[in-house]
């Protein structure tokens, strides 16, 4: 049982990686699409904006660029500080720096991706599991003993030597009938075969009974809990093995 949840979770999470890089890899790319599909206006020389007319005046690289911008803006109207200057078009064959994106964004989608994608699929799984929890109300177990105090099985487990075994069936409100019958079938290579049926009274407001099966052959049974109009509650199988093999109680 632990290792299949342990499978179940490396799964999950080999899953989620794997669809968290594809996402990222297209959100990236989606991303890389739309910013070179936007218009950049040229602003200040920190573009550096570059004509391919040859510039054949003399002087260092400041003041080539001052002038190229002095060339491209046209004031228009009264020189008014507070407004932001006209800009000629960008003509044919000019080309404009752009501004390198910053790092660490490719990060931050991946680790919001895997996270988002984590939650999903442990909260879908999670919430199967407990839905089947529900289904099978009430709950039915195989056990040494019953805390009555906690109403709580004692070592339960579904492998056990020739003797009795306690059932002890428990829900999580009240079971709403007058009386329980349990009928227990033996597994064999024909099928299914009656082995035992008792009935059980209780009471409407109990939230949970037991009761002792004697089990003196070795093999598998099915024990059928059967409540109102023979509806059935819930059943489970359990292994009878010979003497020499030990008792392992699994948790539940």
């Amino acid at each position: 049982m632990i290792l299949t949840i342990l499978f179940a979770f490396i799964l999950l999470i080999g899953i989620s990686l794997f669809v968290a890089v594809v996402g990222s890899a297209f959100l990236r790319r989606h991303s890389t699409r739309v910013s070179s599909s936007r218009p950049v206006s040229v602003q200040g020389t920190d573009f550096g904006v570059r004509s391919r007319r040859g510039v054949e005046q003399r002087g260092d690289l400041s003041t080539r660029y001052r002038r190229e911008f002095e060339q491209r803006v046209r004031p228009s109207g009264k020189l008014d500080m507070q407004k932001e200057p006209s800009y000629f078009p960008v003509s044919e064959g000019e080309y404009l720096y752009r501004k390198p994106r910053e790092a660490g964004g490719e990060g931050k989608w991946f680790l919001v991706t895997v996270v988002v994608l984590i939650i999903v699929i442990f909260s879908f799984y999670f919430g199967i599991r407990g839905y089947q929890s529900l289904a099978l109300e009430p709950r039915l177990f195989f056990c040494e003993d019953v805390d009555f105090a906690r109403l709580k099985p004692i070592n339960t487990s579904d492998t056990f030597t020739r003797g009795n075994v306690t059932i002890f069936v428990r829900s999580r409100k009240a079971l709403e009938m007058d009386k329980a019958r349990v009928d227990i079938y033996r597994i064999n290579t024909q099928g299914l075969s009656l082995y035992a049926t008792k009935e059980l009274p209780v009471k409407p407001e109990w939230t949970s009974f037991s009761f002792k099966a004697l089990f003196d052959e070795l093999g598998t049974y099915t024990v059928m809990v059967y409540g109102v109009g023979d509806q059935l509650i819930n059943q489970e199988n359990i292994n009878i093995v010979p003497d020499s093999y030990a008792f392992m109680p699994v948790s539940r």
